[in-house]
């Protein structure tokens, strides 16, 4: 049985354009597991993802459009792929591949994880630069300071 997850990472982003993707590979509507919740989190703590975890079986198929759905770290990642592996389900990720149990397998899943953790890296680094440039020409970040009033 093919099975089929998507997730975006905030509330106002659409889950559309993977779900039709999916549904294109011939994964059917109610075998599509999707939610919006951030990649951070760990994969046993999103609702819907736990819930398709527990319906898999050995022989199905679990294809999501971009690694970076599954998660964003790489133990977290590894976790993910290593169980599913270990229970006899294949992961396919468009564009990429199958993961399946075996030595290619292994290099493929390390190899991906990594370049997922990169990313994220990437996305913090670029983060964290444009908000010390804002901090440099006056830009003032956090909450607004609240009027303290002094009682003796």
């Amino acid at each position: 049985m093919k099975y089929g997850y998507a997730r975006v990472s905030t509330v106002g982003q659409s889950l559309d354009e993977q779900t039709e993707q999916l549904i294109k590979l011939g994964i059917d509507k109610k075998n599509i597991y999707s939610e919006k919740i951030t990649g951070v989190m760990k994969s046993d703590d999103r609702k819907k993802f736990s819930e398709l975890l527990k319906k898999l079986q050995s022989g199905d198929e679990l294809i999501v459009m971009k690694l970076d759905r599954l998660g964003r770290s790489t133990i977290d990642i590894l976790t993910t792929i290593q169980n599913l592996r270990s229970q006899g389900i294949d992961i396919t990720i468009e564009g990429v591949g199958t993961i399946r149990s075996d030595m290619m397998g292994n290099l493929m899943t390390n190899l991906l994880a990594s370049f997922a953790e990169f990313e994220r890296s990437l996305i913090i680094d670029r983060t964290q630069s444009g908000r010390r440039r804002a901090i440099a020409n006056g830009v003032k970040m956090g909450r607004r300071m609240k009027l303290r009033l002094r009682t003796y």
